[in-house]
């Protein structure tokens, strides 16, 4: 099973007061890949700020370490492959809240990842992986205990 690079959306926020302004842009890049019953997601934080202080300057990126959410696939209520061609998605669902907790912007339980149009086959062996295991728990009886 191959891994899926991944990023989410950049924001921008603009802080300002006095003589001073801030902006901040922040991403997240990261790769998921399914492992034994779980999907894992390997992300980090990216940031690019500039401040405006008078008529000083300065600039910069910081850079979180690499963070990794591990999410039991009896949490999940879908994965799939959405968006149009150009702009293909991956989107996870949780059927739990707290699956999905410590992810960047997935609070509401889903979150909707931004994958390369070359990557998108792999996106969609990882979905349907995802998706095939899912139905797999479903139909089987349940363990006797």
């Amino acid at each position: 099973m191959s891994a899926v690079p991944f990023t989410l959306a950049p924001r921008s926020e603009q802080l300002a007061g006095g003589s001073e302004m801030h902006i901040v842009k922040t991403w997240v890049v990261g790769v998921a890949s399914l492992a034994d019953e779980v999907l894992r997601l390997q992300f980090r934080t990216m940031e690019e700020f500039q401040r405006y202080r008078g008529s000083r300057y300065e600039q910069g990126t910081n850079e979180s370490a690499v963070s990794e959410l591990l999410i039991p696939l009896r949490a999940l209520r879908m994965v799939r492959v959405a968006g149009p061609w150009w702009r293909p998605r991956l989107e996870i669902a949780a059927a739990d809240l707290r699956a999905l907790e410590g992810f960047p912007r997935a609070a509401s339980g889903e979150v909707s990842l931004r994958i390369r149009r070359r990557d998108r086959t792999d996106a969609r062996e990882l979905a349907s992986h995802v998706e095939y295991a899912l139905a797999s728990r479903l139909l089987s009886p349940p363990e006797p205990g």
